[in-house]
């Protein structure tokens, strides 16, 4: 599978991030992020596809985004806040780091259970790799902020290779 160097993946992050930040300062939530749904040209990142957009609250149904990178809360059908999105960009970045999805898609969704951690598939700085394992806690409160994430992904530039 096709890996992002870790230095692109940095950018991509900051770039998903910068994207959510702003619709989370709209008070919308993208909720469907996955590789498909970001694209990068000329070194730019850009967050597409907002038909599953909606305000924080509860989904219409369980399993609401797509298998394979949907947020534990999501597979749940628990409350929806901009936590799912931070899950979903670290689902982005633990694809373009490893060429797979946290979850089979095939599976049913792991609504409890840590993803691999990214340094057990691939070679990475620890900053990176310590970045993207966080997005992907379980526990939406145990994760960072878009902002957060976004502050680790830029002090792990200067580790990467």
């Amino acid at each position: 599978p096709r890996r992002m160097p870790a230095t692109d993946l940095c950018f991509l992050g900051m770039h998903v991030c910068s994207a959510l930040h702003y619709l989370h300062v709209l008070g919308w939530l993208h909720l469907d992020l996955k590789p498909g749904n970001v694209i990068a040209d000329r070194g730019r990142a850009t967050v597409i596809d907002l038909s599953l957009a909606r305000r924080p609250g509860r989904p219409p149904r369980s399993g609401y985004g797509t298998r394979g990178y949907l947020s534990p809360e999501a597979a749940r059908g628990d409350l929806l806040g901009t936590p799912t999105d931070v899950w979903g960009a670290g689902a982005v970045l633990f694809h373009a780091a490893t060429g797979r999805a946290p979850f089979p898609a095939e599976g049913r969704p792991m609504a409890d259970r840590h993803a691999p951690r990214v340094r057990s598939l691939r070679r990475l700085p620890a900053a990176l790799a310590e970045a993207i394992d966080v997005a992907l806690e379980p526990r939406p409160e145990d994760r960072p902020t878009v902002g957060g994430l976004a502050d680790a992904l830029d002090a792990a530039v200067d580790a990467a290779p």
